[in-house]
């Protein structure tokens, strides 16, 4: 009788842990969620949503630059901004968090149920996500279109893991409408496309059937087609993909992030999980896709630093199953930890434990306070990050009625075609190579660092006003230069006119 409660109370025990495992990991992601401050990219969707909603027509060159542009915009996010901003119409801010905290708790728990449906234990599959949870959470800032890339890598995964489980060809049917509907969200859906192709190769190494799955990556590529601009489209990828970026930081290769000191700690938790999954696949046998997939993304991830993520979600979905694996190798040798009282006190102490980091998770992330809000913060002489929108310089424009073309600080052009289009033209901005010709990008930077031909710059272009942060390398320049004065000034930021 007696044997029968304890094995009860375990069994209890066991089920509540499960549960508070689960629980725990989602208050720890959910907190890393609650980012309030806008990313300097959603105002660039936002106004080309204002623009398609208000029935402008389509548009296909750029409207918001004085600079020259492209002959053709290719906004490969266009869908992006068509969502958000009919959703910031009708919601608010709230709209845009909510729209986010679904995306970001959607992929995890693909990922999740993705590493369960392997195999891995419960355990190790939120021991693996927890792992990923903070770099995860970083590319769902309120509301960049990489958040629809990632939900959309996950769930492709989730598909292709189902087929080989089951075998069933009706879920890879469901691949071809997401890499439709992905190509017109954002660029990465190249990723997923590589992601099907080398399920494909893995499949024709193993020696098994393809025939379905060859099939439906056909139909995947054929379908991203169907898109506004055609072939235009992957023409501008192959420049994009292509193409240096010297001056965007997470475009960087992870050696050359690393000798910048940027990212650090970022690129070395990366190379720590390469490390454990290379440890952990040297001792079991996985499959040929796993090893493709695994040795691709962790490529990339050298390649550019912002491509790391493909690699971390695919560890949280293949680890666990071999995790589990491990455990159970490693318990089984090890009788005497997996006695009735070993395993009571075990539970006991990480359901403590567990209760404890939940509570203090909730405070530490003040999960009640303003998790909807959405901020564009103003710099202040304590703020350590460079996220910050110069408000004063855009409410004394607005104030001024000043009209005219704006040069800005890279970071600041979609906020000010959001708050002051059409009386405020743009330079150089966020939307970078979709707009812009590589040319101009490199003119512009050079100026933006006072580096050698920043004076002719300025006067090869029909420059009105320029507005950058006093850090700014040009700034000390600009302030001697003829024919140009400062009509307002704060701590972040400093406004130029061009004195006619």
């Amino acid at each position: 009788m007696l044997e029968v409660r304890c094995s009860t109370f375990r069994f209890s025990l066991k089920k509540s842990l499960s549960f508070l495992l689960i629980l725990w990991l989602t208050i720890q992601y959910g907190g890393y969620l609650t980012q309030t401050t806008a990313d300097f990219d959603l105002w660039g969707y936002l106004s080309f949503g204002r623009l398609w909603w208000e029935g402008r027509g389509f548009p296909y060159q750029d409207v918001f630059s004085y600079l020259p542009t492209k002959p053709v915009w290719v906004y490969h996010e266009w869908l992006t901004g068509v969502v958000l901003y009919w959703t910031f119409e009708g919601l608010g801010p709230a709209g845009i968090q909510g729209l986010k905290y679904a995306l970001g708790l959607a992929t995890a728990g693909l990922i999740f149920l993705t590493a369960r449906m392997r195999g891995g234990g419960r355990g190790a599959a939120v021991v693996a996500l927890f792992l990923i949870a903070d770099p995860l959470s970083a590319g769902f800032p309120p509301l960049r279109a990489q958040a629809f890339t990632y939900f959309l890598f996950a769930f492709s995964l989730f598909i292709l893991e189902g087929y080989k489980k089951t075998g069933q060809r009706r879920r890879l049917v469901l691949l071809i409408p997401t890499l439709c509907l992905w190509a017109n969200l954002h660029g990465g859906f190249v990723a997923g496309l590589g992601l099907v192709g080398l399920y494909v190769l893995g499949e024709i190494l193993a020696r098994r059937p393809v025939t379905a799955l060859l099939k439906v990556w056909a139909l995947s590529l054929a379908v991203t087609l169907i898109n506004p601009y055609g072939l235009d489209y992957w023409r501008y990828l192959v420049e994009a993909l292509s193409m240096a970026r010297p001056f965007i930081g997470e475009w960087h290769s992870v050696a050359g992030a690393f000798r910048q000191g940027l990212y650090v700690p970022n690129i070395l938790f990366f190379l720590a999980l390469v490390i454990a999954a290379a440890l952990v696949l040297i001792t079991v046998r996985p499959g040929i896709s796993e090893w493709l997939v695994l040795g691709v993304t962790t490529s990339l991830g050298f390649l550019q630093v912002r491509h790391t993520i493909f690699f971390l979600i695919c560890f949280a979905v293949y680890l666990p199953l071999h995790l589990s694996g491990l455990w159970s190798s490693w318990a089984s040798r090890h009788p005497r930890l997996r006695t009735a009282g070993v395993t009571r006190v075990i539970l006991v102490l990480t359901t403590l434990v567990l209760t404890a980091d939940t509570v203090y998770f909730i405070y530490r992330y003040r999960l009640w306070d303003e998790p909807f809000a959405l901020h564009p913060p103003q710099w202040t002489s304590q703020r350590s990050s460079e996220h910050f929108y110069p408000q004063g310089a855009v409410d004394f424009l607005r104030e001024a009625n000043l009209r005219g073309n704006l040069l800005p600080r890279f970071e600041w052009g979609e906020y000010l075609i959001w708050t002051l289009a059409p009386r405020i033209r743009v330079g150089l901005d966020g939307r970078y190579e979709t707009v812009y010709p590589p040319g101009l990008c490199r003119e512009y930077f050079n100026f933006l660092f006072g580096r050698p031909g920043w004076r002719e710059f300025l006067a090869r272009y029909p420059h009105d006003l320029i507005l950058i942060d006093p850090g700014a390398p040009v700034a000390a320049g600009l302030q001697h230069q003829s024919g140009w004065k400062i009509i307002y000034q704060d701590s972040g930021s400093i406004l130029f006119a061009k004195a006619y």
